[in-house]
């Protein structure tokens, strides 16, 4: 039996593929072929990918190299199941999850065909006769599955709403690796008034957003899947960081097609693309015809690419004000400035996507900042335009390096990227430190705990205001508190020991020395309804770093 946990309100607040060749040069060859109606079973030839630099594994101390991963599927001939079938080596080299994908999108009919290979390695401790896969995009009824195959052999599978699971022919050891072919396809809805702010998996007339529209494998908490409830208000996915190898090739579009993505990235003919990203916690991607692309380097040799359309140029009475170029000019800088404070970005390149719906979005190597922030521009400093790019950009590190629970936890990442907005402009921006503090904050009179999960709010603005914004105000509390010195050491650390993990409240508060965390009694009191966050020794002593 299966245990996903579904947390919902009430328990939280109590506390197609056609055929299609691909040709690589640098001694790449791919061939696809899938039947149509997604009939034939997958497998892979696997062809090698050269690494090019280590990645952070999920336990800080191990180094992994790059794994080579397959990139092209052919038919299968069914096996026979003998006790051999899983490969038990342990190869702590590799990524417990490793995604490989072949998209075709219909640009015309804003859909995609997909066949994913999944490579899995069981970490847990205990044997799995299941696997529960995340997928959001089932529950906005955008997905479609077809089969998911082992070895020729389809499995029986069970999708509602945004959990899929896959049952196995045979347990799965730990510390064994299995490997899964999925087949399915994804028809997006029109972006409209009613999801609004889940626009990163839909369309408008001139881009198709395609966010958590792949199937993950859920992380594995206490012997449970970790699969939350979703619903409207805020975010409700927990990832754990993959490798993903994805070739996308658009079809029914104009020649000036291009698709936003993150990772290393290759041009394989006149409407493909193969992108590689090691270590994220999902794979997004945005494709639009009329794109425009200024790009940057940071002093660190990472890319910022800006993704937008022509009216981010606007006409004012004083001339034209490039929104575009406003928006890359403020991601060099508090890029350099975060890498400085928060360590090392952890991707290639960084990906920022002039978004048709409300706000922004974080994913990881690529940020959504609503097209409303660029038609509001008016110049200057004093905007959403510079606000909600530097925020987005801040979830690199809060989000992307290190994870957290964003349904049960979400002030772990929204509260410092939103306080992130606050350290560009003091950095940066000194004598708007003041306007920032009212603007973005006060005029809200924000209010209610900090420490609430998502499933206490029914509306957008009170889960803003408490999460974001009463929370910048204990962050900057801690400071005042803590200093400045000790309050940037102790975020330091906290994204050094977070880093490719699904951090907890127990871990950052845990990093301050036990008298900074004892000086921090009123302000915990404050701002969480539950403030003693740290298990106490016999003597009623919190534990805490030396």
């Amino acid at each position: 039996m299966i245990f996903v946990r579904l947390f919902t309100r009430k328990e939280s607040c109590l506390k197609k593929l056609p055929p299609s060749i691909y040709a690589f040069l640098m001694s790449l060859l791919l061939l696809v072929a899938c039947s149509s109606a997604m009939e034939t079973a997958l497998v892979v030839a696997q062809t090698d990918v050269i690494a090019t630099r280590p990645v952070s594994s999920p336990v800080p101390t191990t180094i992994r190299d790059i794994q080579t991963v397959p990139t092209s599927f052919a038919t299968n001939t069914p096996q026979a199941i003998d006790q051999s079938r899983y490969d038990c080596s342990l190869d702590l080299t590799h990524a417990s999850r490793q995604y490989t994908v072949i998209a075709t999108v219909d640009y015309a009919a804003k859909s995609a065909d997909v066949a994913q290979r999944v490579v899995y390695r069981n970490d847990n401790g205990d044997d799995l006769m299941s696997l529960a896969f995340a997928i959001e995009a089932n529950h906005y009824h955008a997905f479609n599955l077809g089969k998911v195959i082992y070895e020729g052999t389809e499995l029986a599978t069970n999708l509602s709403s945004n959990q899929l699971t896959v049952s196995l022919l045979e347990a799965l050891p730990s510390g064994c690796t299995v490997m899964l072919d999925m087949q399915f396809s994804v028809q997006l809805m029109p972006i409209a008034v009613e999801n609004a702010y889940k626009g990163y998996l839909g369309y408008s007339e001139r881009q198709m957003n395609l966010g958590h529209w792949l199937p993950t494998i859920a992380p594995r908490r206490s012997g449970e899947w970790l699969i939350h409830q979703p619903q409207q208000v805020g975010e409700q996915s927990v990832l754990e960081q993959a490798d993903w190898d994805v070739i996308v090739h658009v079809d029914n579009a104009s020649d000036s097609v291009n698709v936003a993505a993150p990772g290393r990235v290759a041009r394989i003919d006149d409407n493909g693309w193969r992108f590689q990203l090691q270590g994220g916690r999902d794979f997004a991607m945005s494709i639009g015809e009329d794109y425009r692309i200024d790009t940057v380097t940071t002093a660190s040799g990472v890319t910022i690419d800006l993704f937008s359309f022509p009216d981010a140029v606007v006409q004012t009475d004083s001339g034209l004000l490039d929104g575009a170029k406003h928006a890359l000019e403020q991601a060099h800088l508090a890029f350099d400035q975060y890498e400085a404070l928060y360590g090392p970005y952890p991707y290639e390149r960084a990906v920022i996507v002039q978004g048709d719906f409300a706000d922004g979005m974080e994913f990881s190597g690529l940020v959504y900042v609503g097209t409303r922030w660029f038609y509001g521009f008016t110049g200057g400093i004093r905007n959403y335009l510079t606000l909600i790019t530097v925020h987005e950009l801040s979830h690199q590190w809060w989000y992307a390096k290190v994870g957290n629970d964003s349904a049960l936890d979400p002030w772990l990442d929204e509260s410092l990227a939103t306080y992130s907005e606050y350290i560009f402009l003091e950095e940066y921006y000194p004598d708007d430190k003041a306007w920032w503090w009212t603007f973005r904050v006060d005029t809200y009179l924000p209010s209610g705990y900090v420490d609430q999960d998502v499933y206490c709010f029914s509306d957008v603005r009170s889960y803003i205001n408490a999460i974001y914004l009463r929370g910048v105000h204990m962050l900057h509390d801690v400071r005042e508190t803590i200093g400045t010195e000790q309050f940037f050491a102790w975020i330091a650390q906290y994204a050094v020991s977070g880093s490719g993990r699904i951090a907890t409240p127990t871990l950052i508060w845990s990093l301050l020395q036990a008298t900074d965390y004892a000086s921090t009694d009123e302000v915990r009191s404050e701002y969480f309804s539950q403030p003693d966050i740290l298990p106490q020794n016999a003597d009623g002593d919190s534990f805490t770093s030396p």
